[in-house]
């Protein structure tokens, strides 16, 4: 007997309203439209994350079972690894910060459940970041070019309190956009749309520009190639040399995992053992293919050398060399020593770069390769790799090799942000975690 019963919509379909609600917290949490106090900003998401599980709560009164898998799990330890000192010390700080990194987890229990009876995967979910590429993509390429032309466009700034950090808004709602350096007497802009920051943005079009490329591929509509065209020239005028970085990963690893492919489905559903051994030989290759794609860069900035974006924290001042990690972001020199002071790692209240360094540990971990080890010591380190392994071999893989462009492009979105979290992220960010998802759910159903 059904307990309670969720609305019968008449307008909007229970898919899209889902969508909508996991897509607007995913855009609070990563771009700047909420311009309130942080106390609005945490209340936002987590009353969003709550909705979600109210409707998990009514599905369970209703006889569903709420399904907790293996990414769950993994998620939650790695937090736990990390926090578990600030548990003991009753520290606010890192269980704030725990609770932060918890709120995309239940995120993905609710996507993964709502639509884990459901023979297909609703095409909503993936086409409003789609449609909200091609809006973001033509902010940025109209700013670029107002400016890269001379043309004055009014502007203004104004302080985000989430990101502690005044920016700079441009009149018309065309975002933002940061000026790094000029090219032929023209100016250079990066486009920013309305996110934290242009890397931050290329991530972004890394999910419009796959799925449209994917789309195109498998229905071949002019349409789809023209918004891909879109996407892809915002995506270039971001000037993110991270985000180039992921595009060239990703398609490393997509055209390895569709070599030697057999022609059984059943295997190519699954990893193989060849598979294994063909990507223990990956990030070699993978490394070589950036290591040229920086050393281009670097002998470009030899001949545009008002192009700052070739050069600046990619080309010791010094050796005039190109360095694929940069020192502001992987300071190993710092790391490795305090990671052997304490293998039992040091807790996320100590995550924070204060730079007043009065703390146990004080460096930037953006990096989530380095912020699970130092925060969760070795057992945070084994669970994080614990974790990528599983999305990898056990989801990822089986999506890339499949005969299916939709699916062939989230496997590459998933491995382009998996790789731009070597720079900014955590590996349980929501719109990855959203990626992680829908591969979850691809090993049952198709989208539809």
């Amino acid at each position: 007997m059904r307990i309670i019963e969720l609305p019968r919509w008449k307008v909007i379909k229970k898919d899209v309203l889902f969508a909508l609600l996991i897509w607007i917290y995913i855009f609070e949490n990563i771009t700047l439209y909420m311009t309130g106090s942080n106390r609005m900003d945490n209340l936002f998401q987590v009353a969003c994350v709550s909705v979600m599980l109210v409707i998990l709560l009514v599905r369970k009164c209703n006889g569903i079972p709420i399904r907790v898998d293996d990414i769950t799990v993994l998620g939650f330890l790695l937090i736990f690894t990390a926090t578990w000192q600030d548990i003991i010390r009753m520290d606010m700080s890192g269980l704030a910060m725990a609770v932060r990194l918890s709120l995309p987890i239940f995120m993905y229990i609710f996507i993964v459940n709502v639509w884990y009876y459901d023979s297909r995967i609703s095409k909503s979910i993936l086409y409003i970041p789609m449609a909200y590429g091609i809006y973001s993509s033509l902010q940025g390429i109209i700013l670029f070019f107002a400016h890269f032309l001379g043309f004055y466009v009014r502007s203004y700034t104004k302080y985000i309190p989430k990101q502690d950090k005044t920016y700079t808004f441009f009149a018309y709602g065309l975002g933002g956009y940061e000026s790094w350096g000029s090219i032929l007497g023209h100016n250079l802009g990066r486009a920013r749309a309305m996110f934290v920051e242009p890397t931050r943005f290329a991530a972004f079009l890394m999910i419009p520009l796959c799925l449209f490329w994917a789309y195109y591929k498998k229905y071949r509509k002019r349409g789809y190639l023209v918004c891909f065209g879109i996407v892809l020239l915002s995506f270039i005028l971001t000037l993110s040399r991270a985000g180039y970085i992921t595009l060239v990963g990703a398609i490393v690893v997509g055209a390895f995992a569709k070599m030697g492919r057999s022609k059984d489905s059943e295997d190519n559903s699954k990893a193989t053992k060849k598979d294994i051994r063909k990507f223990l030989i990956m990030p070699i290759i993978a490394l070589i293919a950036v290591e040229v794609l920086l050393h281009g860069m670097a002998e470009l900035s030899q001949k545009y050398p008002d192009a700052s974006f070739l050069s600046v924290g990619l080309v010791d001042e010094e050796t005039g060399k190109a360095r694929i990690f940069r020192s502001e972001t992987f300071d190993f020199d710092y790391c490795i020593p305090k990671f052997v002071e304490r293998p039992w790692g040091y807790g996320l209240s100590n995550v924070p770069h204060r730079k007043d360094y009065t703390h146990d540990l004080d460096t930037n971990l953006s990096s989530a390769m380095l912020l699970w080890p130092m925060a969760g010591g070795v057992p945070g380190l084994l669970v994080m790799v614990s974790l990528l392994l599983v999305m990898f071999f056990k989801y990822c893989l089986p999506v890339l090799k499949s005969d299916d462009p939709l699916e062939n492009a989230i496997g590459l979105v998933f491995v382009a942000m998996a790789i731009n979290s070597l720079n900014v992220g955590t590996w349980l960010d929501c719109d990855f975690l959203l990626i992680v998802a829908v591969m979850v759910a691809l090993r049952r159903k198709t989208i539809e």
